[in-house]
């Protein structure tokens, strides 16, 4: 995590992010303290979720040392869960995961976490003095799968905060006036979508894009 505050701001939010703890529940897992000495998969290789996790792990006295933790890709870290490989995965629950959760609907010895019977409440609360992203939340994970709490955070395009205003403007303009081709490689992102979740940001949004969202009457 970063140690000192950076002068970024938002453009524009995109969509939730949600994220669970899933357990194989013949491993006996009912808490974090559980989880010292078994196999953990972070589906985040590279981002701040994966940090989010570990950083949780750490301040509950597990770590590297004395737990096997693979920092893997989604489809690498589902793959292992399922060959029986690890014992625990930090799993985004979104649309995008679909397959996976289907799986693991139908899995009868494998269950979800509720960060807050995991007693990571406070500990939460105080990453967030670091992270100032998440948040928790009751989710429906599927019609029949549900949740009651999750780690949820907004995604959202960022910059420095140097970026001048109409340089802001002008990429958020040109993200929301061509919504057709972002349907390309985001089907579910339809610009409905867009607009709902465009001023849900976990940081100051820049002055040039607040002012693209004032003309097409997005936020006030």
């Amino acid at each position: 995590y970063w140690e000192k505050s950076l002068d970024i701001k938002a453009l524009f939010g995109f969509c939730p992010s949600r994220y669970n703890i899933i357990a194989d529940e013949e491993c006996g897992i009912v808490n974090f303290q559980d989880m010292r000495g078994k196999r953990i998969a972070i589906n985040s290789e590279n981002t701040v979720t994966g940090d989010t996790f570990e950083y949780l792990l750490g301040l509950n006295g597990i770590n590297s040392k004395n737990t096997e933790i693979y920092r893997v890709r989604e489809t690498i870290g589902e793959n292992m869960f399922k060959r029986g490989e690890v014992d625990v995965i930090w799993y985004a629950m979104d649309k995008g995961h679909s397959v996976f959760r289907d799986y693991l609907s139908k899995k009868s010895d494998a269950r979800l976490f509720s960060l807050v019977s995991c007693s990571a409440e406070n500990r939460l609360r105080e990453f967030l003095t670091v992270y100032p992203l998440y948040y928790t939340e009751p989710v429906y994970v599927d019609e029949d799968v549900f949740s009651d709490s999750v780690l949820t955070a907004y995604s959202c395009l960022a910059a420095s905060g140097s970026l001048s205003d109409e340089t802001a403007y002008m990429i958020t303009k040109t993200w929301f006036e061509n919504n057709d081709y972002i349907r390309q490689f985001m089907d579910f992102y339809t610009y409905e979508v867009a607009v709902e979740n465009a001023a849900k940001l976990p940081i100051p949004m820049h002055p040039g894009a607040a002012r693209y969202f004032r003309e097409k009457n997005i936020i006030k």
